[in-house]
């Protein structure tokens, strides 16, 4: 870090990303010990948490804090988040927290594709080569539960895909409309997604799941937040490594709670992920920054 990337608006930006990395992390955890229940329910309560933690600004704004353009967009962007999100409580049920956080890394690589293809934002040709450098650090983190968990692997990589689909949208509205309302857009529609088919499939959660459930909404709204609040403090490319701190915090919760300890390939393939995206980030011109 030079004397500039110590300045004490950027170091809060990274202090916000280590924070959200932290509940991220801890969001998946909760998602985990929940697991037994059916992945959209978990995401209704998921969802219904987070639009309550967001309940004081909409109050404060009135509803014209609501107010878009851009309806369709986020009819579509909540769509992918909420088809993202219930695939990964699903693959929570056979995953490991670390392996799961590990194969999400790869939501910016697949972010930066999808902005190429649908923004027209240009990749160039070494960040193309970092994208699928990334992409043999995820071979690498299937590669050894491979036979045994083929399916949930491959779930993650449409997680990863559907979170990359939620940044490029989130990016196109950034520019026009408030981050709180952006926020407020996905997690309500997420909510209002997930509300019939939850009364379908509703299995009554046990009182000992109840705090798991409602600490899935409060994580994902304050890791949100944090995420929002670091990328207005410090450029991409400063504030963006502490994101993966997700991995060791995941890894360290999954071996106290769950007694899982991640292998080698688990730290290889994310250290592969880690460093292809990390270029990406470096590479991208200062105006994207």
């Amino acid at each position: 870090m030079t004397m500039e990337d110590r300045s004490p608006g950027h170091l809060r930006g990274v202090a916000w990303m280590t924070l959200a990395a932290f509940f991220f992390a801890m969001m998946i955890v909760a998602g985990r010990r929940v697991s037994h229940l059916p992945s959209i329910e978990i995401t209704f309560f998921q969802t219904g948490g987070a639009v309550i933690c967001l309940l004081p600004w909409l109050i404060a704004r009135g509803p014209g804090g609501l107010r878009t353009a851009n309806l369709a967009m986020h009819l579509v962007r909540g769509l992918a988040a909420f088809a993202g999100m219930t695939a990964l409580f699903y693959a929570a049920r056979f995953t490991p927290a670390a392996d799961i956080t590990a194969l999400l890394f790869l939501s910016v690589l697949f972010t930066v594709l999808l902005a190429a293809v649908f923004l027209k934002e240009r990749v160039g040709f070494g960040r193309w080569v970092a994208i699928l450098v990334g992409f043999a650090g995820a071979l690498i983190v299937i590669r050894p539960g491979f036979e045994a968990a083929s399916w949930p692997a491959l779930i993650m990589l449409f997680v990863a895909l559907a979170f990359g689909a939620v940044n490029t949208a989130t990016r196109f509205l950034a520019g026009a409309e408030n981050p709180n309302a952006i926020v407020f857009y996905m997690y309500g529609l997420m909510c209002l997604y997930a509300l019939v088919p939850t009364i379908l499939v509703w299995q009554t959660p046990a009182w000992t799941d109840v705090p798991w459930l409602a600490a899935t909404g409060a994580f994902a709204a304050i890791a949100q937040q944090g995420i929002t609040r670091s990328l207005s403090m410090a450029p991409t490319a400063i504030a963006m490594p502490a994101y993966y701190l997700q991995l060791p915090f995941a890894a360290v919760a999954g071996y106290f709670l769950f007694g899982e300890a991640p292998g080698a390939w688990i730290w290889l393939g994310a250290a592969v992920i880690c460093g292809a995206t990390y270029y990406v980030i470096r590479a991208a011109p200062p105006e994207r920054l």
